[in-house]
């Protein structure tokens, strides 16, 4: 299939897709979990679109996890008919369980008595539950080693003729913050340890079938094996990200979006420009490069194909709320002019998706997305 640049009409920031190299992140993923016999549910809130969603579905997977009973809502309309809303249970959000639960095979997670409670008096039909373990991330969750607690809510979800105790869940997310290789192992190993033996200290004979599951993309992705729980949940792994990169967690062919920004202004008396592309599309999080400098994505250039991800002309060196300034050498501020394009790498792809409203692969085509 011949590729044409689908750019000419673009003035405001967008995301750009390579689907070859996402749908590569997919089925490496998803054959790491067939191998280990572990379910793949992974989580939709780094893509937010039912068309990449399509892409999981020729590699098994029928399950999804999200952040949010909106995100589940679109989900849900598009096909998908198992979804585990992985964010702690709102009660103010009781209508919207019972319109998916009407549906669909919702799951929940819950991590308070109040929570129970409330879905036990005013659900209508039939809901999945996982208690929400804080393995030591410190986010959210109930301590690992308050197992009298676990096992009082475990049996109070139990007592509820609508509500079935499905599992426990512990997200990994202090591998983002370990530094190496090694200690993101460590980390992953730790939580799926965790939950491993809070599962042992419950009675087996009350709870036979009590899944674990984990899943963060730094942990899963450097992890050899991911047997030892029943499901993973990773997401940032479709797209992967400058941060990703920089946690050594993935090459840089793997990152599979950029954030196309028009050029709006160029100062060429402290060899910096200015793109439509701030703190709204890209975001504020941030990384130290190893020069020492902080930068909010990297600019590449863009190509009638796509863009190589090694072609870093410069850095976004900060934002406001519109614009990026991006910091490049004065000879390749020669030549550049107002109205270029210019690709950004994100420093974290979950949120650049989550604040752009346009999607296109570089084929050109159009990508349906939550909004």
């Amino acid at each position: 299939m011949t590729r044409s640049i689908p750019l000419r009409r673009v003035a405001h920031p967008i995301l750009w897709v390579d689907r070859e190299r996402v749908e590569r992140n997919i089925r490496c993923m998803a054959e790491k979990a067939e191998r280990a016999n572990v379910r793949l549910r992974p989580h939709f809130k780094t893509h937010q679109s039912s068309s990449i969603g399509e892409w999981f579905r020729p590699y098994g997977v029928d399950a999804i996890t999200v952040s949010s009973f909106q995100m589940a809502e679109y989900f849900a309309r598009h096909g998908w008919s198992d979804i585990l809303v992985a964010f702690p249970f709102n009660v103010r959000e009781i209508e919207a369980a019972n319109r998916l639960a009407a549906a669909i095979d919702l799951h929940v997670l819950v991590g308070h008595a109040a929570a129970i409670d409330e879905l036990a008096t005013r659900l209508h039909s039939p809901v999945n539950v996982w208690i929400d373990i804080d393995t030591g991330y410190g986010r959210t969750g109930i301590p690992c080693e308050s197992v009298q607690l676990i096992e009082e809510l475990a049996q109070t979800i139990e007592r509820s003729p609508l509500l079935k105790l499905v599992g426990l869940y512990g997200h990994a997310g202090d591998t983002y913050r370990a530094p190496g290789k090694e200690r993101i192992l460590q980390a992953y190993e730790r939580t799926r340890v965790k939950l491993e033996a809070l599962r042992a200290q419950l009675p087996r004979e009350r709870y036979p079938q009590l899944l674990i599951a984990t899943g963060d993309t730094p942990g899963c992705s450097l992890a050899p094996d991911l047997g030892g729980v029943d499901e993973v949940h990773p997401g940032n792994f479709v797209f992967y990200d400058l941060m990703q990169l920089h946690l050594g967690v993935c090459e840089p062919e793997d990152i599979g979006t950029v954030v196309v920004c028009p050029i709006v202004s160029i100062y060429n008396h402290r060899d910096e420009l200015a793109i439509h592309g701030g703190a709204v599309h890209l975001s504020k999080e941030s990384l130290v490069d190893e020069s020492g400098l902080t930068i909010y994505g990297r600019a590449i250039r863009l190509q009638q194909n796509g863009w190589d991800p090694r072609d870093v002309i410069g850095e976004v060196v900060s934002v406001s709320q519109e614009v990026g300034i991006v910091r490049v050498s004065s000879d390749v501020l020669q030549n550049l002019a107002v109205g270029d394009l210019l690709g950004i790498l994100p420093v974290h792809s979950c949120l650049a998706a989550s604040a752009l409203a346009e999607f296109r692969t570089v084929e050109g085509e159009p990508l349906d997305v939550l909004g």
